[in-house]
């Protein structure tokens, strides 16, 4: 479970209620009362060590200071760049990396959603933020608010090669573990979880970053918010897009495609029990997850094999999930 970084609110107003903020800053003072300094920063942590010292980031001796108020025992030390901009990267990278031993909080200042998950995920330790807007802290919340699929088990039927066609090799930036793979689809109430290409072969090595997702046409699932299920057809993805990760207990992350691989290649059709189709590429390194959590190769499965599969209601239009009368098969 990927535990939240605290979410500071900067505000110029005396009184806002603001619930997602973990705490408020208002005139150089924070809601529970402590004060914001940004002089004479040692000398005062000698007499307080409540105090939060606020340090403006743009040489090596601001970075040093950091490291120094931290050891004098800083509870709490924000971080910003000049006039409230993101501190360099690498300065907090070198500051996550001097005080992650230490008990002292140190927050740095995003003003934009993706400062937020790069400050969060610094050295992968991560920093508390701190932010001026507040639809940035529901944002960023609600992106970490946990996302679980109900998956079932489903018999496989049969499975024959059909001959050859387009399939897409969905490379992330990622490293996926065994039970882990995508929910991958034909029609948009039935989806097959696909599992990485964890397993070593006998002529290939793992490629622990890699789904093999087959037929272009399917659709695989990117994201479900607020009981939204949304989709992109495999060859809508590229470089950039994002697509989750979902493991044999239905648990999900969000990961980044890296590549889209797209090429002509021999397939199968695999059909279930309950009628439930998908086209995959026929080679021993595509994989299916079992009921088990176990990958097994498309080129082992056989008829009475038990699948893990996501069902959902209703169509998809452009990759939202409607409700209408549509009929995939």
């Amino acid at each position: 479970m990927v535990k939240i970084k605290e979410v500071w609110l900067v505000t110029e107003q005396k009184e806002v209620d603001f619930l997602e903020a973990d705490n408020l800053i208002s005139e150089d003072t924070t809601k529970d009362g402590r004060k914001i300094i940004k002089e004479n920063i040692l000398e005062a942590l000698k007499e307080d060590k409540e105090v939060i010292p606020w340090i403006e980031i743009e040489t090596l001796e601001d970075e040093e200071l950091v490291i120094k108020a931290a050891k004098v025992g800083a509870k709490s030390i924000i971080l910003s760049g000049k006039d409230c901009s993101q501190a360099p990267v690498i300065a907090l990278e070198n500051i996550v990396a001097e005080t992650q031993k230490l008990k002292t909080e140190i927050f740095a200042f995003a003003d934009s959603f993706e400062q937020m998950l790069s400050v969060s995920k610094s050295l992968d330790i991560g920093l508390n933020i701190v932010v001026k807007d507040t639809k940035l802290i529901t944002v960023f919340k609600d992106y970490f608010t946990p996302i679980e699929f109900d998956l079932k088990s489903v018999k496989i039927k049969s499975i024959k090669s059909i001959g050859a066609g387009w399939r897409s090799c969905i490379d992330t930036c990622d490293i996926m573990k065994e039970s882990e793979g995508m929910l991958v689809g034909s029609a948009s109430n039935a989806y097959f979880l696909v599992h990485a290409e964890t397993m070593k072969g006998e002529f290939t090595p793992p490629r622990v970053f890699r789904v093999n997702a087959g037929g272009i046409y399917n659709y695989v699932i990117t994201d479900f918010k607020k009981g939204e299920l949304k989709t992109k057809y495999l060859k809508e993805l590229e470089c950039g897009s994002k697509v989750l990760v979902v493991d044999k207990d239905g648990n999900t992350r969000r990961v980044i495609v890296g590549r889209n691989k797209i090429e002509h290649r021999p397939l199968s059709l695999l059909t279930t029990e309950t009628g439930e189709k998908i086209l995959l590429q026929e080679a021993e390194t595509i994989y299916l997850t079992m009921s088990d959590g176990k990958p097994k190769s498309i080129l082992l499965l056989e008829p009475g094999d038990e699948i893990l599969m996501y069902f959902a209601m209703g169509g998809m239009h452009r990759g939202i999930k409607i409700e209408e009368g549509l009929i995939e098969y």
